[in-house]
C-alpha cells in the first residue's frame, strides 16, 4: 500500500516492522486453504528513495491500513 504520490519513478525500501505475539494455530481445510486468519497485528515501515516520503502500514485479520 502506497501513500498518494504524483510521481511514477518511486523506488520503495522496506525499513522493518513488528508484530504482536498473540498465540494462534493456523487451520486448513482438506484442500490446504487456510480457514482462520492471523489475529496478530503486523506493522511495517517504508520509504521512497526518490521522493523521500515515509509511511507505515498496519495489517490485522487481512485488512491493510495506511497509518
Amino acid at each position: 500500500m502506497l501513500p498518494d504520490c504524483s510521481r511514477e519513478d518511486c523506488l520503495i525500501q522496506y525499513l522493518g516492522g513488528s508484530s504482536t505475539l498473540m498465540s494462534w494455530t493456523p487451520t486448513y481445510d482438506k484442500d490446504g486453504n487456510q480457514v482462520n486468519q492471523d489475529p496478530n497485528t503486523h506493522t511495517k515501515a517504508y520509504r521512497c528513495t526518490i521522493c523521500s516520503k515515509q509511511w507505515c502500514t498496519k495489517t490485522r485479520l487481512g485488512v491493510v491500513t495506511l497509518i
